[in-house]
């Protein structure tokens, strides 16, 4: 169910991907750019709802399994894998809903920007802890 989920959400982040390179083109005169203007909002709820997801699944899991989440001892110890979602669950957080009020319009929306793709590469981590499972 969560495979199937994270495998579309990742188609999602490359097609947003060749978007951004699409609209980057048309921003330096190379490519003209087709503007319908539902992209932006379609991947920004998209976004929401992969997120929204996430979260429940997290909650969930931490409500079900309690404090077996964190530590199993029959499991081999600490549990990896739920920390990690976790903490991407977070990280999306910081990416939505927080670090779009933090960037402002002056100088340091360049180093902000990079920031952002850095918690982007951190969601393209799902699938590597779907594939390991």
């Amino acid at each position: 169910y969560m495979g199937l989920i994270v495998c579309v959400n990742m188609i999602m982040m490359v097609i947003s991907a060749q978007q951004m390179g699409t609209r980057a083109d048309a921003s330096l005169n190379a490519a003209p750019l087709a503007r319908n203007g539902w992209e932006e909002t379609f991947f920004e709820v998209s976004d929401y709802i992969f997120f929204a997801l996430y979260l429940v699944d997290v909650v969930v899991r931490i409500y079900v399994l309690r404090r077996y989440w964190m530590y199993d001892e029959s499991e081999g110890g600490i549990m990896y894998m739920n920390i990690f979602d976790g903490f991407l669950v977070v990280t999306n957080f910081l990416e939505i809903f927080v670090l779009p009020h933090v960037i402002s319009g002056d100088a340091s929306q360049a180093s902000s920007a990079r920031v952002v793709k850095l918690l982007r590469l951190s969601r393209a981590l799902r699938l590597v802890r779907t594939v390991n499972v």
